[in-house]
Parts: C-alpha cells; structure tokens; sequence
C-alpha cells in the first residue's frame, strides 16, 4: 500500500513494518495473504526471545499506524522505529569471527 500522503508518524511505522515484512520474507517466513499482522506474528520463528518481544511492539504499532482513526503520537512513531531497528540487529546473520591462530 502506498504511504504518499500518510502523516509523518503513519508513514513511519508503515515504512518500518514493510521492511520487516521484507526482512522476513528473505528469511523463509513471509506473511500469507490475508493474514492479519497478529496472525503474521504468531507464525514467525525468530531467535532470540527479545525479538518477538520487540517484534509486538511494532506489530501493535502498525495496527494503530494502519488502521486507528487518530494517528500514532510521534513518540510512538519512535517507539516502533527503535523496535525495528532492534529486531533488525538480532536476525542478522553472525558474522563469522576471523581465524587468529593464522598469525601464530
């Protein structure tokens, strides 16, 4: 869906939704159609568990910024960036460490 002409705080939880939604659909786990985002969520496996509390947290704020009435506060709007941004940090595959014993 198109986020021209959402308000600021709309657009960006929106925006970080639907990177989530892309994150997870280069994992293996994209959203079905017709699932709601609570559903959607329900199904995701991610490690570890602070993801999937993060993960609820923008998954409630999407549902505000996509289908309330009044618009998300911009702390909200903040709130849910950080969110994504954290849940973007733990999928993250790790980077593997280099091998010191080379140099020795």
């Amino acid at each position: 869906l198109s986020l021209t002409g959402e308000e600021e705080s709309r657009r960006r939880i929106r925006t970080a939704y639907q990177q989530l939604l892309a994150l997870t659909a280069t994992l293996g786990q994209s959203r079905q159609p017709g699932a709601t985002p609570t559903e959607y969520q329900a199904t995701l496996q991610l490690p570890p568990a602070e993801a999937t509390q993060q993960l609820a947290a923008l998954t409630t704020a999407y549902q505000q910024a996509r289908y309330a009435a009044d618009a998300p506060t911009a702390a909200q709007a903040t709130t849910a960036q950080a969110a994504w941004e954290q849940v973007q940090t733990d999928l993250k595959p790790a980077q593997p460490q280099e091998d010191r014993t080379k140099d020795k």
